[in-house]
């Protein structure tokens, strides 16, 4: 087990090469994963687990293959058989990547900036942010 981490400037550039990108979480206490956001803003195609706040920002096989199981081995099972499926369908694969890229500019920070002034505004004026 390691502790060191990768600064987002140093990061990138690695998740621009990936094709996809796994997020196989079955941590108890994981929120949404920053790892899904960036790697939709680095056009990768996402294969994760339906766990936590991870189905907030991931839907299965639009944004990538789910992964399943209960085990890190039934889950390195599914990551092959996505992995597998993904290579087999090269357009799907390059739609989806396109599909997250486009999906990250919902996530900007200055965009989720506005939205938060928005909603602020709206409830101190005791009207709907339209939603």
């Amino acid at each position: 087990t390691t502790t060191d981490t990768l600064s987002l400037h140093d990061a990138l550039p690695i998740l621009r090469r990936a094709a996809v990108v796994a997020v196989p979480t079955r941590y108890p206490w994981e929120g949404q994963p920053l790892a899904i956001l960036e790697a939709y803003a680095s056009g990768s195609v996402v294969a994760a687990t339906d766990h936590a706040g991870i189905s907030d920002v991931f839907v299965v096989g639009r944004n990538g293959p789910l992964l399943v199981g209960d085990t890190p081995q039934q889950i390195g099972t599914s990551l092959a058989d996505a992995l597998r499926s993904l290579l087999d369908d090269p357009s799907g694969s390059a739609a989806i990547a396109r599909h997250n890229r486009d999906r990250a500019e919902l996530f900007r920070r200055d965009r989720f900036a506005d939205e938060v002034v928005q909603v602020l505004e709206h409830a101190a004026a005791g009207t709907s942010a339209g939603r």
